[in-house]
């Protein structure tokens, strides 16, 4: 997966992966966190991927951070912040929050 995300930089067509961001191994054996796979996968083309959601009409994006999912650490306010420069639609995301203070 993580080679046909950084091939992505020479296709110019859409992209999706399907299967879930997870854990995994580089070709080299390097081991690479979710959270990486899932900078890669947002850097390859989530934005874009996002701006055709929003050119399809949709009113409001759904982001989930599987990375996230459960941690009670917080949001990934990176994503979330590079998702809504990208868009002019309402962002909801899900996935993180734990205490009352991650939503201020």
């Amino acid at each position: 997966m993580l080679e046909i995300l950084r091939s992505s930089e020479k296709v110019f067509v859409p992209l999706t992966i399907d299967g879930g961001i997870r854990d995994t191994l580089d070709t080299d054996g390097t081991k690479v966190s979710a959270l990486q796979v899932a900078e890669l996968y947002f850097d390859s083309g989530a934005d874009k991927l996002a701006l055709a959601v929003e050119a399809l009409g949709s009113g409001e994006i759904l982001l989930n951070c599987i990375d996230k999912g459960g941690s009670n650490s917080g949001f990934d306010l990176k994503l979330i912040d590079d998702v809504k420069k990208t868009v002019k639609i309402p962002v909801i995301t899900s996935s993180g929050a734990g205490v009352p203070s991650h939503f201020e």
